[in-house]
């Protein structure tokens, strides 16, 4: 039977969509010369010049930017490698004056314009605000992408951004809005890898949820579009991440520890290469490594997303941390935590509200003992997994489908 990572299933949340992409044009020449400043950053091959408000693609391109998108990168600039609130930039940019979140799309709209091929260094990040990646991470976390052959279409990389962002929404009308996005933009351009590692993500969020010959479908998907985005780009990140996870579904751990490896060695300083490593790789069989990574993460990006704390609350919980597994739950997104809580209070003593987290998740999904979640036949014949059984033991949760039946037989049918 396949199996599917925690780390492709996410429970939902809502929150409320970001506005859409603007469409200015800043004014632009190929033949201008960037003067020489001490005013001036580096961002991933482009080149900003803040006494001049002028950015540099890498193709030599130049940009004159507004007085308000050049304040916008310059607050960015000086917070590089931390998250961004919108809040923080609407008082730094425009003070008192009331402005829509319009105002900045368009800012950071023409960010990414001026900046070119190398504006994958503009993230945004869900529900909060932007970061602007930090100068030593970019050479490690870029190299990857430079081999592969990045899109030159800025359409082409405003579907991906905006699939990016309704993807990152976590729930399942985010996920059914950013399918699409990422297809289209697959359509006009066939290889562009990022595209192809964001849809298959996607995919794999979506398979819990849609009937059996569906799910099938999707992950066959997900492991092409997975393969295919590796060979085009084979020393970027992400893509080897997305095969570390599903080496990790065929049970072939030693392939998926060499991807995850390979992918935190080119990014040694990106967070959320390492916040995604510890959540592909997150067996205690290679030592503490997986904690370490996530504990790495969260310690460069103290601003990260919430969605960094799903991932070491798991790799907590595989390293017996508890009460660290416990805090980091709490931490992470509604829900998504929900199973990895529920294990940690079992080991914790407190097999009341585990079993009450246990049974909630039940009702919520399909699966109806712990063998199911983890698409394993018997969660006993793994030792990785021996925490997991022993928390369903201490909750009474039935650890096999067998189990599950039984005790489905001694409580008869339910009341009408």
């Amino acid at each position: 039977m396949l199996r599917l990572l925690w780390s492709d299933r996410f429970a939902a949340w809502g929150r409320q969509r970001s506005p859409g992409f603007a469409t200015a044009d800043p004014s632009r020449n190929k033949a201008e010369v960037i003067p020489k400043s001490e005013d001036r950053l580096r961002l991933g091959g482009a080149e900003a010049d803040f006494a001049t408000n002028r950015v540099r693609a890498p193709d030599g391109t130049v940009t004159t930017l507004r007085r308000q998108t050049a304040a916008v990168l310059r607050a960015l600039a000086a917070r590089r490698g931390r998250n961004v609130s919108k809040a923080e930039l609407f008082a730094e940019v425009w003070g008192d004056i009331a402005v829509t979140d319009d105002s900045l799309t368009q800012c950071v709209t023409e960010i990414r314009r001026a900046l070119g091929s190398a504006r994958g260094v503009l993230v945004t990040v869900a529900r909060d605000g932007y970061r602007l990646e930090a100068e030593a991470a970019l050479p490690e976390a870029g190299r990857g992408a430079a081999k592969g052959r990045p899109t030159e279409s800025l359409e082409v990389y405003e579907l991906h951004l905006r699939g990016v962002e309704a993807k990152h929404e976590f729930t399942q009308e985010g996920f059914a809005e950013a399918v699409p996005l990422f297809r289209r933009a697959l359509a006009l351009d066939p290889d562009f890898a990022q595209a192809m590692v964001a849809l298959s993500i996607t995919l794999m969020f979506q398979v819990d949820f849609v009937p059996e010959a569906e799910a099938k479908a999707m992950i066959d998907e997900s492991y092409a579009l997975a393969k295919r985005a590796v060979a085009l780009a084979p020393d970027d990140p992400n893509g080897l991440l997305r095969l570390a996870c599903l080496r990790v579904c065929d049970g072939r751990r030693d392939e998926a520890w060499s991807y995850a490896e390979r992918a935190v060695a080119l990014a040694p300083t990106n967070p959320d290469v390492l916040a995604v490593a510890a959540g592909c790789y997150f067996f205690a069989d290679r030592g503490r490594a997986p904690l370490d990574w996530a504990e790495r993460a969260v310690a460069l990006n103290p601003g990260h997303p919430s969605w960094y704390n799903i991932w070491l609350a798991q790799a907590a919980l595989f390293q017996g941390e508890t009460d660290l597994a416990l805090r980091a739950g709490g931490e992470a997104p509604e829900g998504s935590a929900d199973i990895t809580i529920a294990a940690a209070e079992a080991l914790s003593g407190d097999a009341g509200e585990a079993r009450r987290l246990f049974d909630r998740l039940r009702e919520l999904t399909r699966f109806s003992n712990l063998s199911d979640w983890w698409w394993i036949g018997d969660l006993r014949a793994d030792p990785a997994y021996a925490p997991w059984v022993k928390a369903a033991e201490i909750a009474g949760l039935p650890v096999t489908e067998a189990e599950a039946d039984a005790l489905a037989a001694r409580q008869g049918p339910p009341r009408q």
